[in-house]
């Protein structure tokens, strides 16, 4: 979807946020969450919510820590539910979603990213679209160790989401006072970027001197990925 796009189908719920704040808090947590959990991430857009509070928040009717905090915590605990629904359900909800060829696509994708990133292709699927959905459940399902999976998802959701927060608190409050007036916010929301290109530039670099693996197998046949480390079943 391209940005006016996604900026304009945002406006709804923004206008909704602005009339209702006493609830902003609550829909904003709610919609971060529902967008990363497993089953229902694939009914909600977690940008709209993101762009909403940002852009409400870049024009001072929100306070943006308060949409930061709220939005990071739903989609931090939703990607934490979806892991442990693979690890618990693996088989139950594996059989229902390759019924569905987009879904069964995107776990083909999830699960080749697995296998040839290992612990930190949970880092980039957070920043893959469609491949986030599944990501977290995937990992789940492959009982990848719980606090090194949390590390690395950490700092995925830290740049997925950011990116929409900025871009949103960017539009209404201008780009240019944004930069001027609000330099340690501007600071703070370039951290993450810095970060995570010296962290994809570093994993990236690795990936070019490895040896090309061998055809993957299908997900119904073997649904959890081998990583030569991390990633057993």
């Amino acid at each position: 979807m391209q940005i006016n796009n996604l900026v304009e189908a945002a406006l709804p719920v923004v206008d909704y946020l602005q009339h209702h704040p006493q609830v902003a808090w609550g829909i904003l947590f709610a919609g971060a969450m529902a967008d990363s959990t497993i089953g229902l991430c694939f009914f909600f857009f977690g940008e709209l919510f993101f762009l909403a509070g940002a852009m409400l928040a870049g024009a001072g009717h929100l306070s943006m820590a308060g949409v930061a905090l709220s939005c990071y915590a739903g989609a931090f605990l939703g990607d934490h539910i979806s892991y442990w629904i693979g690890r618990f359900w693996k088989d139950r909800v594996m059989g229902f979603l390759t019924r569905f060829s987009l879904l069964k696509k995107g776990l083909e994708k999830a699960r080749q990213m697995l296998q040839e990133y290992g612990d930190k292709g949970v880092f980039l699927g957070r920043l893959a679209g469609p491949v986030a959905w599944v990501l977290p459940f995937l990992c789940g399902t492959a009982h990848t160790p719980y606090f090194r999976f949390a590390r690395y998802n950490f700092f995925g959701v830290i740049l997925g989401v950011g990116q929409f927060l900025l871009l949103g608190y960017s539009i209404t409050s201008g780009t240019i006072a944004f930069v001027s007036e609000k330099k340690f916010l501007f600071v703070w929301a370039l951290i993450p970027w810095i970060v995570g290109f010296f962290f994809i530039r570093r994993i990236l670099k690795k990936h070019v001197r490895l040896h090309k693996k061998a055809p993957l197998e299908s997900v119904e046949d073997n649904p959890a990925p081998k990583d030569r480390n991390t990633f057993q079943s």
